[in-house]
């Protein structure tokens, strides 16, 4: 298989649609401003597969809508695969295969909100007395917190996140795709400065954690899928607030197969 035809296979396996317009001129008139903004070049070759990045970049903007902030915040996102991704400069995303999936991955990930909307919606989560439940998006990736409390996650780009009269945790997670398979990486299991004994009311009430709540309502998602959903979690997370005891102890519980994130040295650079 020549290079061309492999990348765009990898853009095939990770849901981005191949572009096709009549003329360079055309391409150029509708892909430009796009083009110019992820790449810093307006003019690419008619034949130049980072098109079909920008393509998609202007529909799921046209269609969804997102902030600038939630964009690098997709960017950012970890995606488990055993077909592994990494974030590098923009132009580099059709030379080298783990930077070509991971922007492909943020795109489709960013297209994802209103179809996970719409699953969140559906499934016949059990209210628990006390208890709410919110879906959103990621809004802050710095260090921090909002006026709620609920501090940045740079991880992910969708939270669940639990209230019991105020916020009392959350799991971040992302959505991509691999070939006809819906994959939910959950990459961020959080929850507040001294808030034991409200967990430890919380599992002495119902048997179990809220965060193990948070998962079993997204695990309902499948029920409602278009496709083959998978659930991954992240084993030894990286992150400096996070303990890898509890997520592995977490999505062991929960029957959720764990996954690393090491680059491998074989990762092919074309």
């Amino acid at each position: 298989m020549n290079i061309e035809n492999r990348l765009q296979q990898i853009l095939t396996e990770e849901g981005i649609p191949p572009t096709h317009w009549d003329s360079q001129l055309e391409l150029w008139e509708g892909l430009s401003n796009a083009s110019e903004k992820l790449f810093g070049n307006p003019y690419l070759d008619k034949d130049d597969l980072r098109w079909n990045l920008a393509a998609e970049y202007q529909r799921v903007y046209d269609n969804v809508g997102f902030s600038g902030k939630q964009f690098e915040g997709s960017l950012r996102a970890t995606y488990l695969s055993p077909m592994q991704s990494s974030r590098e400069e923009y132009g580099k995303y059709t030379k080298n295969e783990r930077t070509l999936r991971h922007f492909s991955r943020a795109l489709v990930n960013l297209g994802a909100w209103p179809y996970l909307t719409e699953l969140f919606q559906q499934v016949e989560i059990p209210l628990l007395p006390g208890t709410a439940l919110n879906f959103e998006r990621t809004t802050k990736i710095g260090l921090g917190a909002d006026p709620r409390g609920v501090t940045g996650c740079p991880e992910a780009l969708y939270q669940l996140q639990v209230y019991m009269d105020k916020y009392a945790g959350r799991i971040g997670f992302n959505f991509h795709m691999e070939g006809d398979t819906q994959i939910i990486s959950i990459t961020n299991v959080q929850g507040v400065p001294g808030g034991k004994y409200m967990y430890d009311q919380f599992q002495q009430e119902y048997g179990f954690l809220p965060h193990n709540y948070l998962i079993r309502s997204i695990q309902q998602f499948c029920n409602f899928a278009s496709s083959e959903m998978v659930f991954r979690g992240w084993r030894n997370p990286k992150s400096e607030n996070a303990d890898p005891r509890f997520y592995n102890t977490l999505f062991r519980a929960e029957g959720i197969k764990q996954m690393k994130t090491v680059k491998k040295a074989n990762d092919t650079d074309y």
